[in-house]
């Protein structure tokens, strides 16, 4: 340092000095210390001959001091299925339609399936054996309502996890996936349940030492047999079909996480025990879904658990679920029905009817909406706001009432909701061939600023849903329900509040 700027930095900091003034440098605004990728294997790492399903895997969350990124955390499974590939029999399998529709290239005859059809139950327990979540018909409930969530290009991504993908000629297609080799599956931690699809990373009070299960489903019921790229093998051309095995191979997780630095940590761990705070409070939406009877006209009473839900949403599948060994080949295990298929009337005058089935919903004295739902218009509206209810505010089209979803165009566009090929042949939806598009759902969400919607269900601890002309003996109503669970979490303990 030269001698005159030696001078000039003593005067200004005797000018400091005299004033009482101070000046510190800032101290870093960035809480991470450090950023890491580890590996998790399930106990047991492999599962061989799950063809009877019922097989539950779990996975226990060692994650130490770190916070957990949930939504770029995964799980990769490595799955063979085995059989005899000679002449006639099965070479291929897929998780859903890899033929085109004659009447329609782009009609949907899958429902987005993916590795998660073999999913049928999904539970997490915290390290005090506090519930976190658990949905049931998990492979069934998300299927469908995904793509009402997301765009085509959306879509397509999931074919990380085999889901449908543009190939040849451009038509939508599922991936083949030869017999007697390892095929890699990766799957995010965000798909599997809302609680890992927050922003927000999981505090590791909450995600170490929690065990996460998955039942699987029977892969009779979950994946489509191909003999060749198109043609899907049915038992009287597939001598071998009943000597296929599947094994899960290898399973691993995959979490992304981060460490804090200590000053940040100590805060943290303050908070969890204090008195004042009730602990460390992390929010996220769980589902529960259940399997009911309908037919003809009649009505459902949903039990309720939580004090406020977000939505309710309803997909119709086949009484008995389709395997590679009923007299019919599987199309899409997780399809849902069209609309003609779920009515009983075989024609209807309006184009966009529902074939003659009406619906509402009621909830204590309550009537909601406060007409019977009759058209396929009202329902696919009342439907996307179920589902869609998310809202992005901009300069140009403000939405103050977070009720529009304008990120997330829908990949069901009208056209496919009310698509109703196979109406008259029942056969096909036992086989499973049904569009997946056609479902039904009511919001219950509100605006914090006019306290819009958000039905209180504490005095009624019931929802009813009221319906009349659905055919009858063919159908289940797989009813989700949605709601918000806060877990309150101290050094010790969780407990979970609905």
């Amino acid at each position: 340092m030269s001698l005159d700027k030696k001078v000039d930095f003593e005067d200004a900091v005797s000018l400091l000095a005299m004033n009482h003034l101070s000046y510190e440098s800032p101290s870093s605004a960035v809480a991470c210390s450090a950023r890491n990728q580890s590996q998790i294997n399930f106990q047991p790492r492999s599962y061989n001959n799950i063809e009877g399903g019922g097989v539950q895997m779990s996975l226990v969350f060692n994650t130490g001091s770190a916070l957990t990124l949930g939504p770029t955390s995964m799980i990769n499974i490595k799955l063979r299925v085995a059989g005899d590939v000679s002449a006639g029999n099965a070479k291929f399998f897929a998780w859903g339609n890899n033929t085109s529709i004659a009447n329609g290239l782009e009609q949907w005859y899958n429902s987005g399936g993916s590795i998660l059809n073999m999913f049928s139950e999904v539970s997490c327990n915290a390290r005090s054996g506090e519930l976190l979540f658990r949905e049931t018909f998990a492979n069934v409930s998300k299927t469908t309502s995904r793509l009402y969530k997301i765009n085509k290009e959306r879509r397509d991504y999931l074919g990380i996890m085999g889901g449908a993908s543009v190939n040849i000629e451009g038509q939508r297609r599922f991936p083949l996936y030869a017999l007697n080799q390892d095929h890699s599956f990766s799957i995010p931690l965000s798909e599997i349940s809302s609680m890992f699809s927050c922003a927000s990373p999981l505090p590791a009070q909450l995600l170490s030492g929690a065990t996460l299960r998955f039942t699987l489903a029977k892969p009779s019921q979950a994946m489509v047999l191909y003999s060749d790229l198109t043609t899907v093998v049915v038992p009287g051309n597939a001598p071998a079909l009943g000597n296929i095995t599947v094994n899960i191979v290898e399973a691993t997780a995959y979490l992304d996480s981060v460490e804090l630095f200590d000053s940040v940590n100590s805060l943290i761990l303050a908070s969890a025990n204090s008195i004042d705070t009730n602990g460390l409070q992390y929010g996220y939406h769980t589902m529960f879904s259940s399997s009911y009877e309908v037919g003809g006209t009649g009505n459902i009473d949903i039990q309720l658990s939580a004090a406020r839900i977000k939505n309710v949403l309803i997909k119709f599948m086949p009484r008995t679920a389709p395997e590679w060994t009923t007299a019919n080949a599987i199309y899409a295990p997780m399809a849902g029905a069209s609309i003609a298929q779920v009515a009983a009337a075989a024609v209807d005058k309006d184009a966009n009817g529902l074939q003659g089935m009406k619906f509402r919903w009621r909830l204590g004295n309550q009537i909601m909406p406060y007409y019977d739902v009759q058209t396929a218009t009202q329902s696919y509206a009342l439907l996307k706001d179920a589902l869609c209810n998310i809202a992005f505010d901009s300069c140009e089209d403000p939405d103050s009432l977070k009720t529009v979803n304008k990120l997330s165009p829908c990949s069901i566009q009208f056209s496919d909701y009310v698509h109703n090929d196979n109406g008259a042949t029942p056969a096909a939806v036992i086989a499973g061939g049904g569009t997946g598009c056609f479902m039904l759902g009511l919001n219950f969400e509100r605006s914090s600023a006019l306290n819009v919607s958000g039905q209180s269900t504490n005095n009624a601890r019931v929802l009813t849903f009221e319906y009349s002309g659905i055919r009858a003996n063919t159908f289940n109503a797989v009813v989700t329900v949605e709601y918000m669970q806060i877990a309150n979490i101290s050094t010790s303990n969780v407990v979970v509040n609905k």
